[in-house]
């Protein structure tokens, strides 16, 4: 819920979300998701005083080596 709220929520969102949960629940899931975009990522973190070196969204995507016979 967090994801989509910081994703796609408006100002009365960003305001119920931060009632609802904590600010270690908010950092940890803005650290740890891959789903939200970088520009949010780094927008909140900023927000949320978060290192954006942390954040698992603006890191390099993991592709897989296939091996070719």
């Amino acid at each position: 819920m967090i994801e989509r709220i910081l994703e796609l929520g408006d100002e009365t969102a960003i305001n119920w979300m931060n009632q609802q949960f904590t600010l270690d629940q908010i950092k940890e899931v803005l650290i740890t998701s891959k789903r939200i975009s970088t520009k949010t990522g780094i927008f909140y973190a900023k927000i949320y005083d978060v290192n954006e070196h942390k954040l698992e969204c603006i890191q390099k995507p993991f592709i897989q080596k296939q091996n070719r016979f």
